[in-house]
């Protein structure tokens, strides 16, 4: 018999059960990899199945948080229950001043914190993370047993919270893999803040999160800036041409860039410098290319690159014919951004001019120039630069010695070159009278 009100006897073993499942769950979770990987290869049949448990936690540790719960609320309904007969008979309800019957209420919430609280939560997680090991040896049998008990109401609770979220049009979680990238996405920003993180930095690791989900067409070199020799070249030809554009991967067509035959790699000519250029067959030399779909993703590039054991690329539309032709450097740049040599002497693709202004290459992607400015420029545009973008609002092509200027929201945008039928320089800069007054 309970008598009135619940026994100690109860409540205590109900704080008990709360303080084990606290500290199982927390040692559970703060046993290190390399410990875990210990107890997968331990002979012991427990160690193992330790392992095993960890290896997907969620179901364990989600019985565990409920089983808690219930201990907490159980407890807490027993001990209000024998603290409120308790207290009445020191401050009898009737005619007793307000502060009395106010302090009873106070004592009694001060000892349930003091038992929930600290007791039953904090004393126990304090103890769990200080030697995790012993702690998940000694309670993950009863965490495992007290866990399979409550799988039914954790599978009823997951499926009526999910109708719930669906109901009130609440997105799908993200995958594990995604919410760690958020994860990582937001310490990033937060350490940016701060300055403990450099903006080149914050870039960098951005875009190694962005690497798998960008297409080659978005880091290739266009067609129209190839530099490619015919099959009738000759040994000077050659040379000139890598002379000039300081590369060493040349690829050689047919007819035209549409049918790409092979690449030459100049350090393969080398050994020819004193030969005529009469016996001199470009397609002798060359080495079979690399043909990649304009669609194929960055990191399947580099994978490609890494088992061919090639450099460069030739990039192909849908309909086969030649799109462009892309490097591991292209790969390597739009994760670390534009890596110069010896060789390279072409102006910077975005050169700050002043305040909100800058000088802008025509083949800088919208997606940068955005992000220069804070701004969304088209949301749908068929185009990828910035310099498509600006003949397409234009609606033309201008010619050589026209500036026109294109305003898109508050940016302004002045074409300072063009070259070979496409805008090869811009100058954009924020408008002062933009701001609203």
């Amino acid at each position: 018999m309970m008598g009135e009100y619940p026994s100690w006897p109860l409540i205590l073993f109900m704080a008990f059960c709360n303080a084990f499942l606290t500290a199982g769950r927390t040692a559970l979770t703060q046993l290190p990899d390399a410990e875990v990987k210990k107890l997968a290869a331990s002979e012991r049949k427990r160690d193992r199945r330790i392992a095993h448990d960890l290896e997907k936690p969620a179901a364990l540790l989600e019985g565990c948080k409920l089983a808690g719960f219930s201990c907490t609320v159980v407890t807490s309904l027993l001990l209000w229950s024998y603290l409120a007969r308790s207290l009445s008979a020191l401050f009898p309800v009737d005619g007793a001043p307000v502060f009395l019957r106010y302090t009873a209420v106070f004592l009694a919430c001060a000892v349930q914190v003091l038992i929930l609280d600290v007791l039953c939560l904090l004393l126990p997680y304090r103890i769990a993370c200080r030697h995790p090991q012993p702690v998940a040896a000694a309670l993950a049998g009863f965490c495992r047993i007290v866990s399979l008990l409550f799988r039914p109401f954790v599978a009823f609770n997951g499926a009526l919270a999910e109708l719930l979220a669906r109901l009130v049009g609440c997105p799908e979680p993200l995958e594990s893999g995604q919410a760690a990238e958020e994860e990582i996405r937001m310490m990033v920003d937060v350490g940016s803040e701060k300055g403990e993180i450099e903006q080149s930095e914050k870039e960098m690791i951005n875009n190694i999160f962005e690497f798998d989900d960008r297409c080659v067409s978005e880091v290739m070199t266009h067609r129209t800036d190839m530099c490619a020799i015919p099959k009738t070249a000759t040994l000077s030809e050659v040379a000139a041409l890598a002379l000039e554009s300081g590369y060493s991967r040349i690829p050689v067509y047919d007819d035209n860039v549409d049918a790409i035959l092979g690449i030459v790699y100049v350090k393969d000519l080398l050994r020819l410098i004193e030969q005529s250029n009469e016996t001199f067959d470009p397609q002798s030399y060359m080495r079979p290319a690399l043909f990649v779909p304009e669609t194929m993703s960055c990191v399947d590039l580099f994978s490609q690159f890494k088992a061919k054991k090639v450099q460069v690329a030739i990039v192909v539309d849908e309909y086969g014919g030649t799109a462009g032709i892309a490097s591991m450097e292209d790969l390597l740049e739009s994760i670390v951004g534009n890596i110069q040599d010896e060789y390279d002497d072409e102006e910077e693709e975005i050169f700050k001019l002043g305040e909100d202004c800058y000088a802008i290459g025509g083949t800088v992607l919208i997606d940068d120039v955005e992000r220069l400015f804070g701004i969304t420029l088209a949301e749908d545009s068929e185009y990828d630069t910035i310099g498509g973008l600006l003949t397409d609002v234009l609606e033309r092509i201008p010619a050589p010695g026209e500036h026109p200027t294109v305003a898109l929201g508050e940016v302004k945008f002045t074409v300072v070159a063009v070259s070979d039928r496409r805008i090869v320089r811009i100058r954009a800069e924020r408008s002062k009278t933009s701001a609203p007054s």
